[in-house]
């Protein structure tokens, strides 16, 4: 990492971020070569929206950082997987799906539970969600 005087940056200000549910903290240093008085007189008046603009910036590379995954993980899934992913979506439950595929509720909800953990989410509805996220 640069040090602020090798990147030519005599003032700065750190906004740290950590959203609700990201589970992780980030942030953003926004810093120029203004003497410090010039920098806090011009930028920090702005610092609330500073704040919020690196709280919109963390969500959206966070989203952004989630979607990749979830597509990786979707390409993991097994078709048959993904099928019964699909049926639930569509409301189907275990016991009609099992008798649309000729198949036991047990390997029904053994499909299921794969493909969550696949996904990394613990719910049905987020399994929906997430394959169904950039499709």
């Amino acid at each position: 990492m640069a040090k602020l005087s090798e990147l030519d940056w005599h003032a700065g200000l750190g906004i740290p971020c950590c959203l609700k549910g990201a589970g992780r903290f980030g942030g953003f240093v926004v810093g120029n070569n203004a003497t410090r008085h010039d920098f806090e007189r011009s930028v920090m008046p702005l610092e609330d929206q500073l704040q919020t603009f690196c709280l919109i910036a963390h969500r959206k590379l966070d989203h952004c950082r989630r979607a990749g995954a979830g597509a990786e993980a979707r390409r993991r899934l097994s078709p048959r997987e993904h099928q019964v992913i699909e049926f639930i979506a569509a409301g189907q439950r275990p016991k009609a799906i099992a008798q649309a595929l000729s198949l036991s509720e047990a390997s029904i909800r053994l499909y299921t539970q794969n493909a969550r953990m696949k996904l990394g989410v613990t719910t049905n509805a987020e399994a929906i969600n997430l394959m169904q996220e950039d499709v």
